[in-house]
């Protein structure tokens, strides 16, 4: 018995375009198309530089800091505040409500043109969320919702069921020392829904390899930051990404730092009485 070898009819087209062969697939030299759901970031230079042209969702992004405070929400300030998403690289579908899907996925991408109206979570943040700032930012008081566990072990517990439940639309996580097993069960959990799922952890993070697909290493700028893209699923980007989080020249050139600045919507210096009540129930 012969058997027929396969001819490829078009070779220069497949190695041009190796995601034609797998969407896991890349060349070094290219930026790699990114499969899901995605939500803009609000920041045109930073979405030029994402695989899918947003945060991902369903996936991990780790984002590393020298100090809390420097702006590290407010770079998800647009797509907390607007949590519109679309799939990667195929217009602009937006995320439906809770449940609308067939599947029974909340928030999965129906075109339906409706808000990802579901909650937003916040673990173990340095400081009590001020919810003034939030509001601001579009986010009612009564999607937020603050858990503060005593032990790393709880926390971790939290994050999980989170996003295995697929009932959130985001998740922010404040941890520093994680095994790379934790990390990638976290990855895992991440996957089965479509929460915008962000890791802020200690600059020193950035030397420990990590199953994420996406990892940021921030540092503060005069009127915002530095993005240091420091793993994404393309070529390696040698130069960070300035972001302006301050438009206003006033604001990006007066007497506070950015991080003063900043400080009122990332945190407030006095301790919580109680931890673990949604933030309408705090003072503002």
């Amino acid at each position: 018995m012969s058997i027929k070898p396969v001819a490829f009819t078009d070779p220069p087209s497949v190695l041009a375009a190796p995601e034609r062969i797998h969407p896991a697939l890349w060349r070094a030299s290219q930026l790699a198309s990114s499969p899901g759901l995605h939500v803009d970031t609000g920041y045109p230079a930073m979405s030029a530089q994402l695989p899918g042209g947003g945060w991902p969702l369903g996936n991990l992004i780790e984002v590393m800091i020298p100090r809390a405070g420097i702006g590290e929400l407010q770079l998800f300030r647009p797509a907390l505040g607007g949590l519109l998403g679309r799939p990667g690289g195929q217009g602009n579908t937006q995320l439906g409500r809770g449940g609308d899907d067939a599947g029974g996925r909340a928030g999965s991408a129906g075109g339906t043109g409706v808000r990802d109206e579901r909650p937003i979570v916040l673990i173990q943040p340095p400081y009590i969320p001020q919810t003034a700032g939030w509001a601001g930012w579009g986010v009612a008081p009564s999607r937020l919702l603050w858990l503060q566990p005593q032990a790393r072990p709880d926390a971790l517990w939290a994050a999980e069921h989170i996003l295995d439940s697929a009932a959130f639309s985001a998740l922010i996580l404040w941890q520093d020392t994680l095994r790379e097993a934790t990390l990638r069960r976290l990855q895992l959990a991440a996957q089965k829904g479509n929460t915008l799922f962000v890791l802020i952890r200690s600059l020193q993070a950035a030397r420990q390899s990590s199953p994420a697909p996406l990892r940021l290493a921030l540092h503060p700028a005069r009127g915002g930051l530095q993005v240091h893209i420091v793993k994404r699923r393309g070529r390696l980007l040698e130069q960070p990404v300035p972001i302006l989080l301050y438009p206003d020249p006033v604001d990006a050139a007066g007497p506070f730092s950015v991080e003063s600045r900043h400080a009122s919507l990332d945190r407030r210096a006095s301790a919580a009485s109680r931890a673990g009540y949604p933030l309408s129930r705090m003072a503002h």
